[in-house]
Parts: C-alpha cells; sequence; structure tokens
C-alpha cells in the first residue's frame, strides 16, 4: 500500500559545511529532519526532530524550498514532500542521539562528489547556496 509523508528539512550550515544525515548501514546522506507528525507545525517538527536527533534547540528556520519525490521502500512505494528551511540552532552538535543514523560535514564545494536523496532536492540546495532563491521541484 503506497505511504504519503510530510517532512521537514534542516539545511545547517557552518564554515563552509553542510551538515548531513545517514541511516546506518546504508551508503546515501539527506538532510537533517523527519516527518511532521498530525497538528504540528513544520517548524515544531524540525525543532523536535533536532531535539531528539542531536540534542539542539532551533533557533532560527527560515523557509527556502519543497520538493517532492516518489521511491519504494521494499514493497511500498512512498509520496514524500520535503519542506526545506534554512536552519540555526542553539547548541553544540555533536554525535548523533539515536543509535539508527549519524551526522557528517560535507564541504558545499564536495557536495556534487556526495550521494543525497532525494536527488531532486540535492540539486535544489545546491542550488539555493548560490542563489538564496526559494525553490520548488519535483521528480513526479
Amino acid at each position: 500500500m503506497p505511504g504519503f509523508e510530510l517532512l521537514t528539512r534542516a539545511v545547517i550550515i557552518d564554515n563552509g559545511r553542510l551538515l548531513l544525515c545517514r541511516a546506518r548501514g546504508k551508503d546515501h546522506y539527506y538532510l537533517p529532519g523527519g516527518h511532521v507528525e498530525f497538528g504540528e507545525s513544520a517548524a515544531v517538527a524540525l525543532d523536535r526532530e533536532l531535539q531528539e536527533e542531536l540534542g539542539v534547540t532551533l533557533k532560527k528556520a527560515d523557509f527556502i524550498g519543497v520538493t517532492e519525490n516518489i521511491y519504494e521502500q521494499g514493497a511500498t512505494r512512498h509520496h514524500e514532500i520535503n519542506l526545506v528551511f534554512e536552519t540555526t540552532v542553539q547548541g553544540p552538535i555533536g554525535e548523533s542521539l539515536e543509535d539508527h543514523i549519524s551526522f557528517a560535514w560535507k564541504a558545499v564545494n564536495e557536495l556534487s562528489e556526495t550521494v543525497i536523496m532525494p536527488p531532486q532536492l540535492k540539486k535544489l540546495v545546491g542550488e539555493w547556496l548560490v542563489s538564496k532563491q526559494r525553490f520548488w521541484g519535483s521528480d513526479i
């Protein structure tokens, strides 16, 4: 049965590096964040996810764009919408607080060599880093 997912994602940049997240055992990265729960705003969801995953508090979240894509996980197809925010946080960014994920800083000028999912989001965030123009993209 297909699933529909609404996610909120953080673009956190520090000294020319972008913070990325990876599920342990996987070979690709994605932006930190997670699912928006029913009745929760995207900003509140982002703050909750960053606290759960990294132990940091959302200081500022400016909306920069949205992407949608469809992917398969096992036998399930997912329709995913990512709400993306330029984000600053309060507190040091250290190790993951969750066993199933890890975090890594990647140099912005080396992102083309990094596998970031979904590809549309990687492309649009890369363009945003240069233009600072809000974006919309879909691979559907």
